[in-house]
């Protein structure tokens, strides 16, 4: 299974992902694929916005902390993908969660592997 996200702006989704560390498989018209780890997924260029509607995706890393210093430039990539939303790790239960909302409005919760030790 490869689950597909939708995009408005294509071309500045794919450039979003690419910021944020993931790795560009391949790219055509219609659609790229990323991948981040043993993870993939499809950004489906979708022009008309009653097409798309959210997602919500869950990524699981090993530490949620390591996972957010990798990607230290995040106030840089707020800045210049005004419509998203992000929040440094969370302590929710035992674990660190990450939420990240994406330009076309996904949302991801990017969360620890395996719970933290208190």
């Amino acid at each position: 299974m490869k689950p597909a996200l939708p995009a408005l702006d294509f071309e500045g989704a794919k450039q979003f992902y690419v910021d944020l560390g993931f790795v560009l498989k391949s790219s055509g018209a219609s659609k790229a694929e990323f991948q981040v780890g043993r993870f993939s997924f499809v950004l489906l260029n979708l022009s008309n916005k009653s097409e798309v509607h959210g997602v919500f995706m869950q990524l699981e890393v090993e530490d949620a902390n390591a996972w957010w210093a990798e990607r230290n430039a995040f106030e840089t990539i707020k800045s210049k993908y005004p419509g998203i939303h992000v929040t440094p790790p969370l302590k929710l239960g035992s674990t660190r969660v990450i939420n990240l909302r994406d330009p076309s409005g996904n949302m991801w919760h990017i969360f620890d592997k395996h719970p933290i030790r208190a």
